[in-house]
């Protein structure tokens, strides 16, 4: 029998699946950014190898800046991922054992 409370669960799991995709775009747009970025500094680095040796270095604390920032950014992402993709587990749990007629993990 599905009620008000088996209503409630199923939204809190739906909005909670809604931000990890959410985030999931996020790190793809991350990426969808940095990746050029970090190919122009290394198409830099090898222009510049020969004809300008001294710009080498700063070129490349540039590019490890760039690779920082995207593990920070990722890393905070991944975070935010499992703590809701672990929320919307908990509901989805809490909704199979409520409704015993259809078992929802096997659904999944």
């Amino acid at each position: 029998m599905v009620d008000d409370a088996c209503e409630y669960l199923w939204r809190l799991h739906s909005e909670e699946m809604t931000y990890v995709r959410h985030v999931e775009t996020q790190r793809s747009t991350i990426a969808t950014v940095l990746v050029p970025i970090s190919s122009a500094i290394l198409a830099a680095i090898a222009f510049q190898w020969k004809e300008t040796p001294s710009i080498v270095p700063a070129l490349s604390a540039l590019l490890m800046l760039v690779g920082l920032v995207g593990v920070l950014f990722v890393g905070k992402l991944l975070e935010l991922y499992r703590e809701h993709t672990a929320r919307a587990r908990v509901f989805r749990k809490e909704l199979s054992r409520r409704i015993t007629a259809v078992d929802i993990e096997k659904l999944r």
